[in-house]
C-alpha cells in the first residue's frame, strides 16, 4: 500500500516529501493527504490508505515502541545519569544541583569563548547536553504525577462549583416557599373576612339571574 502511494507520489512531485523526518513544534498532517483530493477522489485516482503504524512511532525525532516504558530510562537513551536514583533521594534537591552544574558550566564556556573562540569546547557543550537531558528526564517523571493532580484539582473545583450552585437554588427555593405561604395566608384572610362575605352576597348573581340576564340580552 505504501509503494502504490509512494509511485503515485512520484507523479504529483511529493517523492521528496516522504523522505523528511516528521518533526517540528506543530507538526502538520502527513504529506501523503495531498494525494486524496476531492479531484482525485472524484475520478477515482487516490491510493488505498496507508497501513497503521507498528509497534513503533516517532516522537520529537526520537523512536518509540507502543508497548515499552512510558519513559524511557536514560541507559537506553545511551545517555549518563548524572543525579541520584535513590528511592530516598529528594528530586527537588536532585534538579537544584543539577541546575547548579548547569550554570557553572555555562559560565565556563562564556570564559572560554571570552578568551579564545577558536579553542575546542565540545565537550562542555556535550556536558551541557548531558545536564539538560537529565533535568528533563528527571522532571517528566512526575508528569504523570502532575497530570493526575491537575485533574484532581479540576474535579474538585467542579464539585465545589456544583456545590454552592445547589446551595444558592436550596435558597431560592426556601424564599420562593416562604412567599407563597405568606401569599396564601393573605388570601385566606382576605376570602374570611366579612367585609368580601358582603360584597360577593351583593353582586353575585344566582343562576336563575344570571340565565334571565342572558336570555334578555
Amino acid at each position: 500500500l505504501y509503494e502504490t502511494g509512494y509511485h503515485r507520489s512520484i507523479q504529483v512531485g511529493l517523492a521528496s516529501d516522504f523522505d523528511e523526518p516528521i518533526m517540528g513544534d506543530f507538526i502538520g498532517p502527513p504529506v501523503f493527504y495531498k494525494l486524496y483530493t476531492d479531484e482525485a477522489i472524484a475520478s477515482g485516482e487516490p491510493p488505498p490508505p496507508p497501513p497503521p503504524p507498528g509497534n513503533t512511532f516517532q516522537a520529537f525525532g526520537n523512536q518509540r515502541e507502543l508497548k515499552g516504558e512510558l519513559i524511557q530510562s536514560l541507559d537506553a537513551q545511551n545517555c549518563q545519569t548524572l543525579y541520584s536514583t535513590s528511592p530516598d533521594a529528594d528530586p527537588a534537591k536532585e534538579i537544584r544541583q543539577l541546575n547548579c552544574q548547569l550554570m557553572a558550566a555555562f559560565v565556563e564556556l562564556l570564559g572560554r569563548l571570552s578568551s579564545s573562540a577558536e579553542q575546542d569546547n565540545t565537550e562542555l557543550l556535550n556536558q551541557l547536553q548531558t545536564i539538560q537531558i537529565n533535568i528533563f528526564h528527571l522532571l517528566n517523571q512526575y508528569r504523570i504525577h502532575q497530570a493526575q493532580e491537575t485533574l484532581k484539582a479540576l474535579l474538585t473545583s467542579q464539585a465545589t462549583q456544583k456545590s454552592s450552585m445547589s446551595r444558592e437554588i436550596e435558597e431560592f427555593i426556601e424564599t420562593a416557599n416562604a412567599i407563597l405561604q405568606e401569599a396564601n395566608g393573605t388570601l385566606m384572610m382576605v376570602q374570611s373576612s366579612p367585609a368580601l362575605e358582603e360584597t360577593d352576597a351583593k353582586y353575585c348573581l344566582s343562576d336563575e339571574q344570571l340565565i334571565a340576564t342572558l336570555e334578555s340580552t
